[in-house]
């Protein structure tokens, strides 16, 4: 099944949310219905019944009290009959819808409802809790992305429910996931290619104690997969990774080179790690690309903390053709405004 593709702006912030079709977004989606948070959005994901999971570090939503999580009706009112209680005591990060309708929600807190929960939940279609996952992670998720081999979670976690995961990736399926001894640092970004391999990002040095500067690709065993060639990789963080229809890959963060090539906080790589030159950025950002995401026409949604880009002025949300030139048929004042603080 298709799964729809949200984006959710708040001030000063871009996320990307949920996806089975990686990178393309449902242009029929009306965001300027969904108003008013108070705080921070960091994700928002789409239930296979169409209402929509928005988290992040707010309070309240449109004047309801909704602890940095809240369930929406399509329509944009607050779906009463997802009861969350005193919701999370520290912000939502990351959401994933499962096959069976139950919810994982990751991020940096402690507290579910008044029950120790540490950094994830899986929570019944109700919102009540699925004592599951036992005492959780000892540190962030970041990350998390469900298919067909399991759930996927990434951040800066060493240990679940008191068992080291030292890979700073885990797959949720019951059968584990072999990443050996995993990476250095942080995992922000997982992407699943078509033919099952797995992109990782972040903000790590190595894997399996191997050079390799903060991206990957793994194949879906979790070994790190061959004839991939980032010579000496990304020179700073990676936030976002996204693969468009033709197989290019689109990655965002904080870096300014890629393998030695000039490349502010956005580059498209070919499936062998080249750099694809058909994307003329000029000068890029001045700051970080939080997200990307690829329109169906092929236009290219990018959100950040960039202020400037190519020289020309563009407040933390962007839209580029797929050769780079600003797109500016795109209504970006509604978007912006659709989620800011209030």
């Amino acid at each position: 099944m298709r799964t729809k593709i949200y984006l959710l702006f708040s001030f000063c912030i871009i996320t990307i949310f949920s996806f089975s079709q990686p990178g393309i977004i449902d242009a029929s989606f009306n965001i300027a219905n969904f108003n008013g948070t108070n705080g921070e959005v960091f994700v928002i994901t789409r239930q296979l019944d169409e209402k929509i999971l928005v988290g992040g570090n707010f309070t309240n939503y449109r004047g309801v009290a909704s602890p940095k999580l809240v369930r929406l009706n399509t329509d944009g009112s607050v779906d009463f009959s997802f009861n969350i209680g005193t919701g999370f005591n520290g912000g939502v990060k990351a959401i994933c819808v499962q096959s069976d309708g139950k919810i994982l929600v990751g991020g940096y807190f402690t507290l579910y409802n008044g029950v120790v929960s540490n950094r994830i939940v899986r929570l019944n279609s109700n919102g009540s809790l699925d004592n599951s996952f036992g005492t959780g992670f000892n540190s962030n998720v970041n990350v998390m992305l469900h298919y067909s081999g399991g759930d996927l979670i990434g951040g800066d976690f060493g240990s679940l429910n008191g068992v080291s995961v030292p890979s700073k990736l885990f797959r949720w399926n019951g059968s584990g996931f072999n990443t050996g001894f995993g990476f250095n640092d942080d995992v922000n970004a997982i992407s699943i290619e078509n033919g099952g391999t797995i992109l990782v990002g972040g903000n790590f040095t190595s894997f399996n104690a191997v050079a390799t500067n903060r991206i990957v690709r793994l194949n879906s065993n979790g070994s790190r997969a061959n004839f991939f060639y980032i010579g000496t990789g990304f020179n700073g963080n990676v936030n976002t990774i996204t693969t468009d229809l033709n197989l290019k890959i689109l990655v965002g963060g904080e870096f300014t080179a890629y393998n030695g090539v000039v490349s502010n906080h956005i580059i498209r790589i070919n499936q062998d790690g080249s750099v694809d030159n058909s994307l003329i950025v000029g000068t890029g950002f001045n700051d970080n690309v939080n997200s990307i995401q690829k329109w169906i026409t092929g236009k290219i949604l990018i959100g950040g903390n960039f202020t400037n880009f190519n020289g020309f002025s563009s407040n933390r949300i962007l839209c580029l053709n797929n050769d780079g030139s600003i797109d500016n048929s795109m209504l970006l004042p509604i978007l912006c405004t659709a989620f800011s603080s209030s």
